[in-house]
């Protein structure tokens, strides 16, 4: 993506919660291409259609589907 925290707010944007991650792990999700990005959206998307969101299950990598 265009800068280095575009990805993460693109993500937050679509849902995904970032609060418990590390550092390295922001500094990978910033480093994700556009592709990539709209594939974890499209599939966000995709599960919240047929499940709504449950924040009692898990945390994972650091954020929440």
């Amino acid at each position: 993506m265009a800068n280095k925290q575009q990805a993460a707010e693109h993500l937050k944007a679509a849902g995904l919660k970032f609060e418990c991650a590390t550092q390295e792990q922001l500094d990978a999700i910033n480093s994700l291409s556009t592709t990539e990005v709209d594939i974890l959206v499209g599939l966000k998307t995709r599960l919240n259609a047929i499940a709504p969101e449950n924040s009692a299950c898990g945390n994972s990598g650091g954020f929440v589907w």
